[in-house]
This record gives structure tokens, sequence and C-alpha cells, in this order.
């Protein structure tokens, strides 16, 4: 992104606020390094961990206490052999990775509970424990070694106190002497070059047998180390040296052990940064109610955005761009919010391509732009003979040359500092130009023919700030569709400006400027009772559809209750049939017995007919009720049938006599005549298959493989199959050159190789090979 566009939509405010928020100086150094992405999936990979993130930091766990010393600058040394590092380098380190797992465990603790996340495999750092261990046990936080815990130390600090405290002694001893009484400037003894020595006033010089170290700067004083104490002082300086040496000694060891575990720790500065890096922009979206917006290649439609910069009393602003529409132009009264629209669009975008929620409502839509471009302010310069209109002309006309298709383009007061009708001329030509070449434009203007040009255009939309008549106030709310009136005059009357000079101006206004403000306030009040009916209309809508909901509910209600009444009726009827007919049975035989005459046995069979065809009645009833499935094909041996009256699933073995078929169902075959039932579609489960069309049996040509320029999906796909033809080819050791970047390719290989199978070591390359830009891989 042009570095002037930053500039002037304030990005570096919220990339200073973001740095605020990191809590080590990698993360507040890899923020300042990383690059506004043009690209929709690194976008949207990195919005994925900011979301996690603010999950992690809004579910109520506490972040713990984290320290992390600043230990980038250390890390070139860790590759020169032979270097020794000072105590409290080699303790910063150890507390900076101690942190890592510390924040880790605090990670991991939450990603347990939310379940498979990218922040988990972020946060999966090399274990370098025992290592640290070693440190902490015997250097101290302030770089010192613990000597009581070390042998060798102790005895020869042991040995030190003891001298020193002899000497001390010793000194003491000349100056309570009798025989040096009153030869001393003072009774405490001095240090010079690490030698102790005694303040002797130079009148008494041949008192003492010694060696002068100093002579005071008045020449009154002789600094002396007297012949008793110089074999003692002596002794001293060699044991210190012992002690030293053996320090030194320990440090070798421990700077050794830290340049073994190299590659470890510089993965783990690297993750920390980059977490770092994600942390601090979850922190702002907490802090500033951010959401993460949908990305679209068409629209723009931000609901509700807030100015980042312009803390609580901001007024939110919603503004759509539809595919259809390439240029809104914006116009209202001064200190409106037109310029301010402008850059809360242009800002906003920024923020969403650097990988940040933007705080905006639910539901909002950016796109992606492969380029920002922005002319806002004053772009004045004497030094460069630059009038203001000059100025402005000179981006413009480098928008047209540098700006890419699809680019933002936003432009305040376009055409303006200059004569008006050639202003506005220009200013629709220019657009003309930028719409040719596929750019998105948000400009603002004060000019009539530039929002007249907007409503004769399929392509550019006017929008304006919503104005107050009755308090001559700006609302600094947008509308789209319609334009706004600048309320020159009526602002300049409300600021003091006498009533006859703003009569005086009504009268220099042409007819047809007149009849274009007349316009827009009849298109405004239009607009106005036009948003009244349809919220309205919208309200009877709803009162409709609640009302039908509510008469579909109590139909259903009803079908219900009569249906559950009918069957009890049919339940009750089928009972009395059995027991009639059991009844009547009886009686008939008891006829028969008797030899009843041929009339009085029709009569019975009458009766049992009659209440045979009632139930039947009511059971077509319920039938007639119930949802059925339609037809779905001809009834054929091997058909799947549904039985209309129990509901029952079968297949159709063969056909009968007179339109019956004979049906295989649970356990039994039936005969049913054909009206009955309905023929049934059975879901064919597709075979699975199995494409091993993937694997390539050739030798890979060569042993590297460079996946720099790929995304994180496509590089992982070409390492898969790479590691495929490495396994068929029987090759056991390969690289993949990934490159440094922003650590996205480089942490998503090594997270898959560590999860591989078939992969048994990897480890970073060595700095003459490649270092953090390469990965070394070892298969089983």
């Amino acid at each position: 992104m042009e570095k002037h566009t930053l500039e002037l939509l304030e990005f570096h405010s919220v990339l200073d606020e973001l740095r605020s928020l990191c809590i080590t100086e990698e993360g507040r150094t890899l923020l300042g390094s990383q690059d506004i992405q043009v690209d929709t999936q690194e976008i949207n990979g990195i919005l994925d961990i900011v979301v996690e993130v603010r999950s992690l930091l809004e579910s109520g766990e506490s972040e713990p206490d984290m320290s992390f010393p600043f230990i980038q600058e250390l890390l070139p040394a860790l590759e020169k052999e032979g270097n020794v590092f000072e105590g409290k380098e080699i303790i910063d380190i150890a507390v900076f990775v101690n942190a890592a797992y510390t924040m880790e465990r605090f990670i991991r603790k939450w990603t347990v509970e939310a379940g498979e996340s990218r922040l988990a495999d972020l946060s999966s750092f090399p274990d370098l424990k025992g290592t640290t261990r070693r440190i902490f046990s015997i250097v101290d936080f302030d770089g010192t070694l613990k000597d009581k815990k070390i042998p060798v130390l102790k005895k020869l600090k042991d040995a030190v106190l003891s001298l020193k405290q002899e000497i001390g002694d010793t000194t003491a001893g000349y100056f309570k002497n009798e025989k040096y009484r009153g030869i001393w400037q003072s009774n405490l003894p001095s240090q010079r070059g690490e030698r102790t020595v005694l303040p002797l006033k130079v009148e008494y010089k041949n008192r003492v047998h010694g060696i002068v170290h100093e002579v005071s700067s008045t020449g009154a004083t002789l600094f002396i180390e007297p012949m008793e104490i110089v074999e003692k002082n002596n002794r001293l300086a060699v044991l210190e040296n012992q002690y030293h040496a053996e320090c030194r000694k320990i440090l070798r060891e421990l700077s050794g052990l830290l340049r073994s575990e190299r590659d470890g720790i510089g993965e783990i500065v690297q993750r920390v940064a980059f977490l770092d890096s994600m942390f601090a922009r979850a922190r702002y979206s907490v802090n500033h109610s951010c959401t993460r917006a949908d990305i679209s290649t068409e629209r723009i439609h931000l609901i509700d955005a807030r100015h980042p910069l312009l803390g609580k009393e901001c007024v939110p602003v919603t503004i759509t761009c539809e595919k259809t529409i390439q240029v809104i132009v914006i116009s209202g009264p001064n200190t409106g919010g037109k310029t301010v629209t402008l850059k809360t669009v242009g800002l906003l975008s920024l923020m969403n391509q650097f990988g940040m929620e933007i705080p905006v409502k639910e539901g909002s839509v950016v796109r992606i732009f492969p380029g920002m471009y922005v002319d806002i302010g004053d772009e004045q310069s004497i030094a460069m003979s630059l009038s203001t209109f000059s100025g402005h002309m000179k981006r413009v006309a480098a928008f047209l040359v540098e700006s890419p298709p699809g680019s933002l383009v936003l432009l305040d007061e376009l055409g303006s500092g200059t004569d008006g009708e050639e202003g506005s001329a220009l200013a629709m030509a220019v657009i003309d130009r930028f719409i040719e070449k596929g750019c998105v434009v948000l400009t603002t203007t004060h000019q009539n023919r530039l929002k007249s040009y907007a409503f004769s255009h399929d392509k550019v939309e006017n929008a304006s700030m919503e104005f107050d008549d009755t308090n001559l106030a700006p609302l600094f709310r947008l509308q789209v569709g319609f334009p706004g009136e600048s309320h020159a005059l009526d602002i300049a009357e409300a600021g003091g400006l006498g009533e006859d000079i703003i009569d005086s101006a009504r009268k220099y206004i042409s007819a047809g400027n007149v009849n274009i403000s007349e316009l827009i306030r009849g298109l405004n009040r239009k607009k106005t009772l036009l948003s009244k009916r349809e919220g309205a209309l919208f309200k009877e809508r709803e009162d409709v559809l609640r009302l039908r909901r509510e008469v579909e509910e109590k139909e259903a209600l009803v079908r219900g209750k009569e249906m559950a009444l009918r069957e009890e009726g049919t339940a009750a009827l089928s009972v009395f049939l059995r027991e009639s007919r059991k009844k009547l049975e009886n009686l008939v035989r008891q006829v028969k017995e008797q030899q009843a005459s041929k009339e009085i046995t029709r009569e019975v069979k009458s009766f049992i007919s009659d209440l045979d065809a009632k139930v039947t009645e009511e059971q077509e009833l319920i039938d007639a009720e119930q949802p059925v499935e339609q037809p779905g094909g001809i009834i054929r041996p091997g058909t799947d049938v549904l039985v209309k009256r129990s509901r029952k699933t079968g297949k159709v073995i063969r056909k009968g006599k007179h339109n019956i078929w004979i049906v295989q169902t649970d356990s039994m075959r039936v005969e049913i005549p054909e009206p009955e039932l309905v023929p049934v579609e059975t879901e064919q489960k597709p075979r699975p298959r199995y494409d091993l069309d993937g694997v390539e049996s050739s030798a890979p040509s060569t042993l590297e493989l460079d996946v720099r320029g790929l995304r994180l999906e496509e590089a992982l796909s070409a390492m898969e199959k790479y590691l495929d033809s490495c396994i068929v080819s029987g090759i056991t050791r390969f690289s993949i050159i990934h490159g440094k970047g922003e650590g996205i390719l480089q942490m998503g290989i090594q997270s898959y190789l560590k999860k591989s199978r078939v992969v048994t070591d990897f480890s970073f390359s060595s700095p003459e090979t490649g270092g953090f830009g390469k990965t070394e891989v070892k298969l089983d």
C-alpha cells in the first residue's frame, strides 16, 4: 500500500495501539514488519486465529503473568561457535523459554475444552525444559551464578571471603596500633586496582614500608599498600582469578548448551512473536468491540461502522456499495461527516487486510482491495510551486496510472479549488476513467453537476449526510440513494452572518441551482414519506404473517383433536363390532340349531354387514385426513410399497386374482388390493470408491521441495505428494524451502510434519544452507 495513503488514513495510530498491546518486544517488532495483505486466504487464516484468541480472552480465563525479556538480538550470537554469553543473557533466554511454556499451558487449557484449534498447533513449542532446568539450577535471576550450589565455586568463594576477612583484620590493626596513631588521613581502607590500600598522610611517608599506588589530587595523601598486606592481596588476586575462571568455564558450558538448542530457541521466539501479534489483535478487538466482517469479491456493506480513533463519541455510519455500483458520490453540509466517512471506509479496509477485526456490527461485508489510493486534505506545496488544486490533480493523475483494477480510491472534494464548471467537468471525466479501470471510488462533493451526474449514471450512486433542518445542525448519518444539500447559507446565518448578506446571497444564486436544491429537498421529503409508508407496510405485513401463523396453529390443533376423536370413536366401534359379531354368531348358531327360517338368518347377517360397513366408513374418513405418499411408479414384483391402511412397508411378491397383490410385510405374506398400495423409493447407498491416482511412483527430480510463494493449503498438498513420491522411491532425507516471511508457511509445514507417522525427525537447516527459511526432513 502507498505510504502516503497509510499516513492519511492514520493507520500508524492503530498500529501504535496494537504494538502497545503486545507483551514482547519481539511481537512489537513483528507487527511493525507485517504488511497489508491482498490475498483472501492469508487474511482469513490470520482472522481465524484472532477470533480463536478473542474467544479465549472472553472465556473468563485470566491471563497468567508472563515475563518475556528481549532476546531477539541474542539469536545471531547463538550461531557463532565459541561465543560465551554473560550470565544475564543466559538467564534471559531461559526466562523467555519458560514464559513460552506458561503461554502454552494457558492456551492448551482452553483449547482442550474448546476442541480442535489452530491456536493449539501454533503454541506447541519444542521441549527445552531440561535445558532451562539446568540453567535455573545454577544461575540466579540477576545473572549471577549460585556459587553455594556449585562445590568448586563454593570452596573458592569461602577462601576469598576468609582472606578478605584476614586483610580487614590486618588493616584494622594498623589503625588501632599506637605506633601509627595520627599518621592516617582516615580510619577506613580504600581500594586501588582491586587491592586494599591505606590513606597515609604525605609527611609520614617514611613511617610505613610499602608500595604507593596513588597520590591524592591535593598531594596530601598517599594511598599505600603496606608490605604486610601485599602478600595477602596477591593471594586474594590469585583466588579471585581462579573463581572467575571457574565461572567463565560454567558460562561457556551453558552457552554451548544453548547453542546446541538454537533451532528450538529460534522457533520458540518466532512462534511467541507471532502469537503475541495475534493476542494484540484480539485485545484490540475486545477493547473496541470489533467483529469479524465477511469477505466478498463484489460488495461493501458496513453496518454501524465506527472510526476507531474517534472514541465513544463517534456516530456510527452504515454504507453499502453493491456489485453494480462502482462510485458513490457523498454530498451534504460542511462538518457533516463526509470526510470522516471516507476515512472510516479506508481505515477499516486497511485493518481488515492487516488481519484485524473491525468496529462494525455482525453481518458487515468488506472487499479485498489490491491497492488503496487516498487524496484527502490540503496538498498545497510552496517549495514545489503547487497550489491546492494542482496538488490534488498531481495525486489523482498518479492514481490513474498506478491503481490496478479493483482498487479503492477515496477522493475528498474532487474538482474543487478551481472554476466550478471546469472542476465539475474534470471530476466527471476522472470518475469515468476510474470506472473504465474497474476501481471502486468514494468521493465527496458540494457540486450540483456532480450530483446530477450520479443520477444519470448506472454505475454511480448518490449518498448524503443527513441534516437537521430545524436546528440547522448535521446529524452525521449517511443515507444512500439521495444527494444532500450543502446548507451553506443556513449554516452561515446560524453562525452569525447578517440577514441582509444572506438575502443578498440568495439573489445571486442562479435559478438552475435553486431548482436543483428544491429538487433535492423534494426527493428527501418523498424519501421520508416513503420510509414511513414502508415502515407501516412492514408492520402490517408482520401482523398478517403473525395472524396467519396463529390460524394455522389453531387449525392444526383442531385437526389433531378431530383425528384423535375419530380414532377414539373408531376404536370403540371396533370393540363394539367384535362383541356384536360374537354375540350374533352365537345367536345364528342357536337359530340354526332350532331350525329357524331363512328369513331370520338373512336379517342377522344383514345386521353384521351394516356394522362392518360403519367401521369401514369411519376408517376411510381418518385415512382421508392423513397425508400419504404420492405414487412413485408402477407396481410390479420386487417393488417396495407402503400399505395405506396399516402404514407398513413391504415388498411385492407376485400378482394374485382380481387386482390383488401378494405382499411380504414383516414376517408374513398378505393379499392387498392395488388401490391400498403406494410404491416408495429406497435410498441406494453408493459403493465406496478408492482412488490411488494421487500417489506418484516416480522418484522426485531433486531432494529439495521449494514452496515459496504458495498458499499454505497448496504447499501442504505439494508436500504430501512429494512425501508419497519419496516413500515409493525409498528416499529417506530431503529438505523443504519455505522462506521466513511471517512464519505461516513454516509453522503450518512443521505442524504437518510433527503429526506425520512417516517422518522420524525434522529441524531447521544450518545458517549457511538456509537457516530458519529451510526445514530438513528425515523419513522412517
